[in-house]
């Protein structure tokens, strides 16, 4: 029983790792997990805020990925037609500085947007000297993830439960007027024992680093999971539309920001589309910081509760 528990919680922890959860919305998304509803006996799984791979479950980004937030409407849009003032651009973004370590406290809420599954905690760290499958000088984004099981009623055995600190580090560029995020390099610990798995999507993920207000980008790509010893290696397409809708005052238990807001579509393989609503910090020192995502009812499905920059 205990080797199947481990092999759930390591199934769900590394789809959440491509899910890129919790993240932000300017292409540079930091990897939490944003999970959504684990059930009695078997992992959570999570949902993908800004484009990044599919899937879910405990540990971010995965500033995301990460499966399925929505909203409800939303204060009018900005009349510019760009990113006003430079909100919700590449420059200034905290996960495009190299040298800055952040942390994002989260809760993960259940289908009802109410009951708090996992309780999470996300360290970030980033460098401009990444290298990723023979490519260097990449911004390499990596993110600790700790994850505890709150609710019984919903979590039944994993209760209590905390997994990680699970790593990943993910890799992108400032190519021309757009962002590209190449892939994954996670790090799974689950009741002592260590997992790795590379990511990566071909063609990159591409947002832009100054998306227009209301124009769709998609991004088509396919991610492949190498296979390790203790797990067989994978192969799935997405197609991630996002959508910039403006900038509004959003409240979290973190505090009140002026946030932009990312609508995003996904659609896995031949799966329908999902869609979700995330909210990031629009300016100043904290810019990029994930602050809540929703579900396509406008249930919440991400909150911060605390959000640092270098220790403040």
């Amino acid at each position: 029983m205990k080797t199947q528990t481990l092999t759930h919680l390591f199934a769900a922890v590394a789809a959440c790792s491509l899910a890129a959860c919790g993240g932000g919305d300017s292409g540079i998304s930091p990897t939490s997990a944003t999970t959504p509803a684990p059930a009695a006996t078997t992992t959570p799984s999570s949902p993908a805020p800004a484009p990044a791979p599919a899937t879910p479950t405990p540990a971010p980004t995965s500033p995301a990925p990460s499966p399925a937030p929505a909203a409800t409407p939303s204060a009018p849009a900005p009349a510019s037609s760009t990113s006003a003032s430079g909100d919700c651009n590449y420059e200034g973004n905290i996960f495009s500085v190299a040298g800055n370590s952040a942390q994002m406290d989260n809760n993960i809420y259940a289908s009802d947007g109410i009951t708090v599954l996992i309780s999470q905690q996300n360290k970030y760290q980033v460098k401009s000297d990444g290298s990723f499958r023979g490519e260097t000088g990449l911004m390499e984004l990596s993110t600790d993830n700790t994850s505890t099981y709150t609710s019984a009623a919903a979590n039944g055995s994993l209760a209590g439960m905390t997994v990680g600190p699970t790593n990943v580090k993910s890799y992108s560029k400032l190519s021309g007027a757009n962002v590209l995020t190449s892939g994954l390099v996670t790090t799974t610990t689950v009741l002592g024992f260590s997992f790795a798995a590379t990511s990566y999507m071909t063609p990159p993920i591409s947002w832009p680093a100054a998306p227009t207000l209301n124009t769709p980008y998609t991004s088509t790509y396919t991610v492949t999971t190498e296979a390790t010893a203790t797990t067989p290696g994978s192969t799935s397409t997405q197609t991630v539309t996002t959508t910039f809708l403006g900038v509004e005052q959003v409240s979290v238990a973190a505090g009140t920001f002026a946030a932009c807001k990312t609508k995003t579509e996904t659609v896995a393989g031949t799966s329908a589309a999902t869609v979700s609503y995330s909210w990031s910090v629009a300016s100043g020192r904290l810019k990029g910081h994930s602050l809540k995502s929703e579900d396509a009812s406008g249930k919440k499905t991400m909150e911060a509760k605390v959000l640092l920059l270098n220790g403040n």
